[in-house]
């Protein structure tokens, strides 16, 4: 079967984020686009048309004035011309004598050192500055008379600079208003749609089967599609789940059935070996009794076995019982040690304590309940240390408010591809089980909780070969211990 693909998400960009550049961006190319060309309009409309009116304008003067018209009517026809809008001067000049006939416009005089321009048949046309303003000079003439004309452009470049600069506002106020209603719309239609359904499968991947989906939207009908899927994929997940909550617990009730049914012969049997052990049902010889050892060890290893299939139902149905009390955690450290001294001696493992310094304050501990957790993790690092080997406890403070216990041992140590099944239930390493054949795979998965209704945390380093580090965390505030036990759904999502 192929394994499904991890997809990484740690360096990817939110569609959110990627929108505004993908509004910004093309309306950017649009706006040069279109502003090019509002410049080249406003251009032909500010100058070329004013410079194609003045050359009409020229052209319509010229043929009143060349036809032999009388004087005053020749004056008339300069004054009209110089009236003309941004027109600073208009003159008829004697080609011959080059003295001016007419003039008119507000600067009627020639400036001292100005030439006349040309006088051709053709209009021709010349730039210069005059008085401080740029001037464009137009003439013609008939060989005899040449009329002459000139007009500013200054104002006419600052008309244009304040049309295209009003025009850019504009542009930009549309702009803004586009890019609002395209965000606008884009989000309400697609993207709040989309993050209603992220949430949803968010809720739906934590267990949360009992959430609402129900995503409308009037236009893209894909979306909708989604979202009935998602409610059908739901109301399976939901059928699902009944089904494995009920298997559970069936499957806890049997078990509790079966272990309580074998707790009465197993306490049996270990009355009756007793006493064949003391004598009291006659004398036994030494073979005799080392069997009778031999079989009383076994006894209680099923007793055990049975005992931790109880511990398990009763934390699957969340009435494991927690009663806690302020009490020393160094106490109940010294304690299992103790408890576990004949182990230790009996395969050569020296146990060392490492005492704090100074004494920790009081915790809140459900004493019987953390004892069973701590023999576990003590009993497990004895067994799968090295003959000769050392088992090290050390009680330290952890942060601010927990105090933490570390389990150190020199033995056999955990595969890395074992570490994040190791608080499973009914799960042994593979090396565990050549060296340790006896084990029922539920004492770490019994002490997590043990230590997770404490309001602390158990985890594990370790390498293969090179031993084992066990830790857990106890908090030294009451506030930070559950007010009520873990439901067995809360402890499997902690696993």
């Amino acid at each position: 079967m192929a394994q499904a693909k991890t997809v990484n998400t740690k360096n990817s960009i939110s569609i959110k984020y990627l929108l505004p550049p993908a509004i910004i961006i093309p309306l950017f190319f649009i706006n040069l686009f279109f502003i090019s060309g509002l410049v080249y309009i406003l251009y032909q409309n500010t100058y070329s048309c004013v410079y194609e009116e003045k050359l009409s304008l020229l052209k319509t003067t010229k043929n009143l004035i060349f036809n032999d018209s009388s004087p005053q009517l020749k004056a008339v026809a300069v004054d009209q011309l110089a009236a003309s809008p941004y027109v600073m001067f208009a003159r008829l000049v004697d080609s011959e004598t080059n003295n001016i006939i007419a003039s008119a416009g507000p600067e009627p005089g020639l400036l001292p050192g100005e030439k006349f321009p040309d006088f051709k048949d053709q209009p021709s046309i010349a730039h210069r500055v005059r008085s401080g303003s740029s001037i464009v000079e137009m003439s013609v003439g008939n060989g005899r008379e040449g009329l002459w004309l000139g007009f500013e452009i200054n104002t006419i470049q600052m008309h244009f600079v304040e049309a295209v600069g009003f025009s850019i506002i504009l542009i930009i106020l549309a702009d803004m208003l586009f890019y609002f209603l395209a965000y606008y719309f884009f989000k309400k239609l697609f993207l709040s749609p989309f993050n209603q359904i992220l949430a949803i499968i968010d809720r739906l991947g934590k267990g949360d089967f009992d959430v609402k989906v129900s995503v409308k939207t009037n236009i893209l009908s894909e979306i909708e599609q989604l979202s009935d899927s998602l409610d059908k994929m739901k109301e399976g997940f939901k059928n699902n789940q009944k089904r494995s909550e009920m298997i559970s617990r069936l499957k806890s009730e049997f078990i509790s059935i079966a272990a309580h049914q074998l707790r009465t012969p197993l306490s049996a049997i270990k009355w009756a070996l007793d006493m064949l052990a003391r004598g009291d049902l006659g004398q036994v010889n030494q073979e005799q009794k080392e069997l009778l050892e031999k079989s009383d060890e076994s006894n209680n290893r099923m007793i055990l076995l049975v005992n931790d299939l109880l511990n398990v139902s009763r934390i699957e149905e969340g009435r494991f019982g927690f009663k806690f009390a302020a009490g020393d955690l160094g106490q109940a450290l010294r304690k299992s040690i103790a408890d576990t001294s004949l182990v230790a001696q009996k395969l050569g493992v020296k146990v060392i304590f490492n005492e704090p310094a100074p004494k920790p304050r009081s915790v809140m501990l459900d004493s019987e309940k953390l004892k069973i957790a701590l023999d576990n993790l003590l009993s497990n690092a004895i067994k799968y240390s090295k003959p000769g080997g050392q088992v090290q406890v050390s009680l330290s403070p952890h942060k601010s408010n927990y105090l933490e216990v570390t389990i150190k041992d020199d033995g056999i140590g955990i595969p890395k591809s074992d570490l994040k099944k190791l608080f499973n239930k009914f799960f042994r390493a593979e090396n565990a089980v050549k060296k340790q054949t006896e084990g029922s795979g539920l004492g770490l998965f019994i002490a997590k909780n043990i230590i997770l209704n404490h309001g602390g945390k158990i985890w594990a380093e370790s390498k293969e070969n090179s031993g084992s580090k066990f830790h857990f965390t106890i908090p030294t505030e009451a506030k930070l211990v559950p007010e009520q036990e873990l439901k067995f759904e809360d402890f499997f999502q902690s696993l």
